[in-house]
């Protein structure tokens, strides 16, 4: 089961004792708050030891209709956002990956 908002939240509370459930909302809400604004204004964010998010471009191109597979269309250049792991959290995944196995 994936980890929920309210997961962290609940993780944040037993970590730091007499801290309400509103007060960890408030804080989980602020940091996710700067990440998404440190992502739009640098373009990127790094926090060691776990990955980095950057902006990408994806490049326009042209690409065919599904309904009509001989009429090309244009697919304009977009933006997401990517991810990238950090090299311990790839060892710390490949080393639970084989402990499971």
């Amino acid at each position: 089961m994936p980890t929920t908002k309210q997961d962290l939240v609940d993780l944040i509370c037993a970590k730091q004792d007499g801290l309400t459930k509103k007060a960890a909302t408030e804080i989980l809400d602020s940091l996710f708050e700067k990440i998404t604004e440190a992502i739009k204004s640098e373009q990127k964010f790094t926090y060691p030891g776990f990955g980095t998010f950057e902006i990408r471009t994806r490049r326009a191109r042209t690409g065919v209709n599904p309904r009509n597979p001989s009429e090309k269309i244009s697919i304009p250049e977009t933006k997401n956002v990517g991810f990238t792991a950090s090299k311990a959290l790839k060892e710390q995944i490949v080393a639970s990956a084989a402990h499971h196995s």
